[in-house]
């Protein structure tokens, strides 16, 4: 690398970019317990009222776009916690109307996994680390 008169390195378009980056999946991150607290909100309001498909509807969509849009940031261990959710969500409007008071209660889990994942990652990313496990 090539360094300046004063011993300084040039700023480049790749450390540049590189540090948009960095900046730009720490703001998500930030604001990704908001957004999983969004999704329990959803998951919530379709647990106490299950004949809603609409309110079923919503939490699956909630939780697919979060899925997705979380991965895509790179915060690999909270999108896939995410999508525990998903799936559990599934699980539960499948045996809606059985007795699947099991898979209710894997939902309710995974929905509390995932809200812990989403504040290591805001954790892990405020303090300029790569995302870990919780």
């Amino acid at each position: 690398m090539t360094r300046t008169e004063s011993g300084v390195r040039p700023v480049t378009r790749r450390t540049d970019a590189e540090a948009a980056l960095r900046a730009l999946r720490a703001g998500y991150a930030r604001a990704l317990p908001d957004r999983v607290e969004h999704l329990a909100r959803c998951v919530r309001a379709w647990e106490d009222a299950p004949g809603d498909t609409q309110r079923l509807d919503e939490a699956r969509i909630v939780a697919h776009k979060l899925r997705g849009t979380v991965g895509s940031y790179g915060l690999v261990e909270a999108g896939a916690r995410i999508g525990e959710v998903e799936d559990a969500l599934l699980r539960a409007a499948f045996v809606y109307g059985e007795t699947g008071a099991k898979e209710w209660e894997e939902l309710d889990a995974a929905v509390c996994v995932a809200q812990d994942h989403a504040l290591a990652a805001r954790r892990a990313l405020d303090g300029g680390e790569e995302e870990g496990g919780a």
